[in-house]
């Protein structure tokens, strides 16, 4: 039962967050639109490991999985291929600093893969005892969350509040 009530919570999650997305990326097309749309999966496999990590819902290896998984697919060049040179059509949050440190840029895409992908092997580690597995869970998470929130920091706009 508890398999069934986090699969329907990230389900549920992912409507919100297309839903959301869907407005705030109106008017958006092309690489715009699909990063865009990459940056909404990005968050939303992170809100889902969020409810796991956090014990919020029962952990599931499989749902665990995919969503790791998803995380580290989206890293690296599949995520440095979105933002070719110049691409800061409306409504994009991105800014110019992105290609004047390629770089450091790269640097986050390819270190979010690295991350996701240690997250993915903590789960299928059976040395690391039941006990242990969420507190090392959630370590690698907030690291791949530091990862995001610097990236953020120095390359998208901010937040009108």
């Amino acid at each position: 039962m508890t398999t069934l009530r986090l699969r329907y919570g990230i389900i549920v999650t992912g409507f919100l967050v297309a839903t959301t997305a869907a407005f705030a990326h109106e008017g958006a097309t092309g690489i715009v639109k699909e990063r865009m749309e990459a940056m909404s999966n990005l968050g939303a496999a992170m809100k889902s490991l969020s409810k796991i990590v956090k014990g919020r819902v029962a952990y599931d290896a499989v749902m665990y999985q995919k969503l790791t998984d998803q995380l580290e697919r989206h890293g690296g060049a599949n995520l440095t291929k979105l933002f070719p040179k110049g691409s800061l059509d409306k409504p994009t949050a991105a800014i110019p600093e992105i290609w004047q440190d390629w770089n450091k840029f790269n640097s986050f895409a390819k270190s979010l893969s690295q991350r996701a992908k240690e997250m993915s092997m903590i789960a299928q580690n059976k040395s690391i005892q039941p006990e242990n597995r969420i507190d090392a869970m959630t370590k690698a998470y907030k690291n791949v969350g530091k990862i995001c929130s610097a990236c953020h920091r120095d390359f998208r706009k901010e937040k009108k509040r």
